[in-house]
């Protein structure tokens, strides 16, 4: 990925938001003249907000080493002297052996309980997606899946996570005296 695969545009209500204008090879997007990749989903700002994707986005894109067009590179080694200098990153770009265990590496350092992938990002969205009632269609856009029953595995987890939290919610707020009342049950002995 280079910084040009990304722009900051803004909507007809002028708010801003960055989109992939051009992504070169994906799982369902293989390259070549007649597999376009249309951007599909935006990161939206959040005016107001100290931690709004978009101003964040441009400040990293800023801090990036001009003379490599690269969007992952080496951070600088930075001493307690340095303060905010104007470039943060090395003439050197992150590959595959960098990137990849990028996830399990922080989970490690953030003594996290469980070890999430990266992909674990990509289930997370699309499971959040799904459970706030958008349909399968809307979340290809966003996900960039070629078909809804490619979705299906995510649907299913939601469902089953779904159904934890309402067994979970029944059996912490009832007791048997509740369900006895509810359905106007008698017991003889």
């Amino acid at each position: 990925m280079t910084k040009e695969d990304f722009v900051v545009d803004t909507d007809a209500g002028g708010r801003r938001y960055v989109v992939n204008v051009k992504n070169r090879f994906s799982k369902n997007h293989q390259g070549g003249v007649d597999d376009l990749d249309d951007g599909g989903g935006r990161m939206c700002e959040k005016p107001g907000n100290p931690h709004c994707p978009v101003n964040s986005f441009e400040k990293y894109i800023a801090k990036l080493n001009p003379d490599c067009h690269f969007l992952w590179q080496r951070p600088k080694n930075f001493t307690e002297e340095d303060f905010d200098p104007p470039i943060w990153y090395d003439k050197m770009v992150l590959g595959k052996n960098s990137l990849g265990p990028m996830m399990q590496n922080m989970n490690k350092i953030a003594c996290l309980s469980n070890i999430y992938s990266n992909h674990c990002i990509r289930d997370t969205c699309i499971i959040l997606l799904d459970e706030s009632g958008y349909e399968g269609r809307q979340i290809m856009t966003f996900s960039k899946h070629r078909s809804e029953s490619s979705l299906k595995h995510y649907a299913s987890k939601a469902r089953e996570k779904k159904k934890r939290l309402m067994s979970h919610a029944v059996s912490e707020n009832i007791t048997l005296q509740e369900a006895v009342e509810v359905n106007n049950f008698t017991f003889s002995t």
